[in-house]
């Protein structure tokens, strides 16, 4: 099994954010959560009123992707962490886990 990994970036505002679940959506990716421990790395960054996202992935492609896109749509504080998770279904995207992506 590959090592699972979650990239993470901050938005500024809520419009961004809702942007960039679009275009991950759009590029294949089905779900998105925080782990705890990385929330509470981001945590002064929510404090302040910054909005973090996480994308999971346990494959280089598509964690790559996945930063390419969180860096097009104006994420800040992008960072890859190599704890984190993802289903895959039979075509290797990311499944929906019950998150809201």
């Amino acid at each position: 099994m590959a090592e699972k990994i979650a990239v993470l970036g901050v938005y500024s505002d809520y419009a961004s954010v809702e942007n960039a679940v679009d275009v991950l959506k759009e590029a294949g990716f089905r779900n998105t959560g925080i782990p705890e421990h990385a929330a509470k790395r981001y945590e002064v960054r929510v404090k302040e009123g910054g909005i973090l996202l996480s994308v999971h992935s346990d494959n280089a492609d598509w964690t790559k992707r996945a930063k390419d896109l969180l860096e097009r749509t104006g994420a800040q504080d992008i960072s890859v962490t190599g704890e984190g998770g993802a289903d895959y279904l039979r075509s290797e995207r990311p499944a929906t886990r019950g998150g809201t992506v």
